[in-house]
């Protein structure tokens, strides 16, 4: 998976000196030992108008439909939600209460949604910018995620992390590009 100074993924580009244990290289103080920070990127076309996929990633029946393993979503204040979900995925599998908030707001552009998660396996807690832009058939969906895990989260190391959060993310738009578009 590496070549040059740099290890690549579908979802990561990091230095390939680049470790998830240490410090953390999205904050200024240093992590516990057992922390692993990330960053997780990509892109998803979806064949329908920003305004639409806007309107659905701030909806969340949609939501709750389109995550996998999420049992709740329920809004607890302006653009703030509770989740609950259950994930059964190798070391990350578990039940996980959680918070998300979105904050940046800027329809049907884009905005910020901050999350915080804990479990028996662990805690999450990060942040993932999303973009909105119109393409000629629909609209191309990217995102910058963010994320500190901790616990046997962490412990698993980076390349189990990455495929879970592949998997997880594919799913999660295999689902809600369905929806979006009327085929679920």
């Amino acid at each position: 998976m590496s070549s040059g100074p740099f290890r690549h993924s579908a979802f990561c580009i990091l230095p390939s000196s680049f470790t998830f244990r240490g410090e953390n290289a999205f904050a200024k103080e240093p992590v516990r030992s057992q922390d692993a920070a990330m960053k997780l990127q990509g892109s998803h076309f979806i064949a329908a108008p920003p305004a639409r996929v806007f309107e659905a990633l701030n909806d969340p029946a949609v939501l709750q439909r389109a995550i996998p393993g999420c049992e709740k979503l329920e809004k607890t204040g302006e653009d703030e939600y509770n989740a609950h979900l259950k994930i059964g995925l190798a070391a990350i599998k578990g039940s996980y209460v959680g918070k998300v908030r979105l904050t940046d707001k800027d329809p049907p552009r884009k905005y910020t949604l901050h999350m915080e998660g804990r479990g028996a396996p662990g805690f999450v807690t990060g942040k993932t910018a999303v973009e909105l832009n119109e393409e000629a058939q629909g609209t191309r969906l990217i995102y910058t995620a963010e994320a500190q895990v901790g616990g046997l989260i962490a412990a698993v190391g980076s390349r189990l992390i990455e495929a879970g959060a592949k998997k997880l993310s594919d799913e999660f738009f295999k689902t809600f590009t369905a929806i979006v578009t009327g085929q679920r």
